[in-house]
């Protein structure tokens, strides 16, 4: 159709254009990308332009490549290699107790792909050229809907099974929060206007705690920050502090001008323009509270400098610094795990400490011994001297492959308060 109707060097213009929206999608996209969104639309835009150029015989068409045994043979496979990679990097961590390396997303490609040629293989091609497909086409839709059917029933039957379990579990019933209720267990100003996510191009804070307190605190930065939020906020109106908030997700406090390209959405660098231009327009803060993902920062060895640049501007300015180090990461199937282990979670779903502090916290380190900067690491309290484990004491501690639950957040009440004690006092006597 399409070599008849376009002609073939129009087809060939239509393949390159659709390989290069491909190229640009594979080169420029990360995890800022706003996807779903319109940006889905340059990649599929650009495999429809594929599909609609790729039988062109014109000699500008680059057919040889797509010849190339490797490419035919992936092409084949494409489908089942799709199917087969997301249980496999799902169950993984769990059946390995430990994040995933590079060698082991090495294997879990293999794997992958092994499978889905095995599937396709002997699965597929057998339904789709074996006997079923010599049947009449009424005979192939009938026993289609019947596999489908199955299939449907089957998985809500499951799901409903799991669910049932889950509900009456040992993790259920002794754990808190339940983990049904794990996800949802966030500082309260997830919800509101103390909070720009990460795509958003705006500046925003609120005001807690004594709201007409003497001694002002602030809580700037990224989600990590706001972890800190419900114990602050309790800490806050006891000891009647003004708490003021200004957090943006995944974008860490930095000097806009240092800060690396790459690190955060482009909204990140505006952001911090405006937290800048917010505290000069305030009267001082007795202490600024600021804790960073390492997971947004762990890769850029110069994020650090744009961190030190922006503390030591701050401080100069007046204010005092608190600097908390990230919290440990857990198991990435920590849920799945401590579902299954039940009491035992505590042992056999625990990371090792390496590699729960990996990547490292660049910024605290950068930081730390700095004037006018106090330095806190809660790093105790999540774990042991070779282990951490994502249950303390039946509090579950973290409410996703990253943040901790605002339940165990309250925990370490004790740890903040001494830290923002000792940085008030350091702050009198200088």
């Amino acid at each position: 159709f399409s070599r008849n109707f376009l002609g073939k060097r129009l087809q060939a213009v239509l393949l390159w254009a659709g390989l290069a929206a491909i190229g640009f999608a594979l080169v420029r996209f990360n995890t800022e990308t706003a996807f779903p969104g319109y940006w889905a639309a340059v990649p599929v835009v650009g495999a429809a332009l594929v599909l609609l150029g790729g039988n062109s015989s014109s000699r500008l068409a680059p057919q040889w490549v797509f010849n190339l045994w490797p490419i035919r043979f992936f092409g084949d496979i494409s489908y089942s290699l799709y199917l087969w990679h997301w249980p496999l990097i799902i169950l993984a961590p769990w059946i390995l107790r430990q994040n995933l390396t590079t060698n082991d997303r090495l294997v879990i490609l293999a794997l992958a792909i092994l499978l889905g040629w095995l599937s396709k293989r002997f699965v597929e091609d057998p339904i789709r050229f074996g006997r079923i497909s010599k049947q009449r086409v009424r005979t192939q839709l009938t026993a289609a809907a019947l596999a489908m059917s199955f299939v449907v029933i089957a998985a809500l039957s499951a799901n409903l099974y799991a669910q049932a379990k889950t509900d009456s579990s040992w993790s259920s019933k002794n754990l808190n929060p339940p983990l049904s209720e794990v996800s949802k267990d966030f500082a309260a100003i997830e919800e509101t206007n103390c909070r720009v996510k990460k795509n958003e191009v705006k500046f925003s804070f609120c005001t807690r705690g004594d709201k007409n307190g003497v001694v002002r605190v602030g809580l700037f930065g990224d989600s990590h920050t706001r972890q800190y939020f419900e114990p602050l906020n309790e800490l806050a109106k006891e000891k009647h502090w003004q708490l003021i908030i200004a957090s943006k997700s995944a974008c860490p406090v930095a000097d806009a001008n240092e800060m690396p390209s790459g690190i955060a959405h482009e909204s990140c660098w505006g952001w911090n323009r405006d937290l800048e231009k917010f505290i000069e327009t305030q009267p001082k803060f007795d202490l600024i509270i600021n804790s960073t993902s390492t997971l947004v920062t762990g890769n850029f060895e110069s994020a650090a400098a744009s961190y030190v640049t922006e503390v030591e501007r701050l401080v100069a300015n007046g204010n005092r610094w608190l600097v908390i180090v990230d919290n440990p990461k857990p198991l990435g199937s920590f849920l799945a795990c401590i579902e299954a282990a039940g009491n035992a979670a505590v042992r056999d779903c625990s990371i090792s400490r390496k590699n729960a502090l990996t990547p490292t916290d660049r910024l605290s380190v950068a930081v730390k011994g700095l004037p006018g900067v106090t330095f806190a690491d809660f790093t105790d309290a999540y774990c042991n001297q070779t282990t951490c484990s994502p249950v303390i004491a039946k509090t579950v501690v973290y409410r996703d492959s990253s943040h901790i639950t605002a339940t165990f957040a309250l925990t370490l009440k004790p740890r903040l308060a001494q830290a923002i004690s000792e940085a008030l006092q350091q702050a009198k006597a200088n």
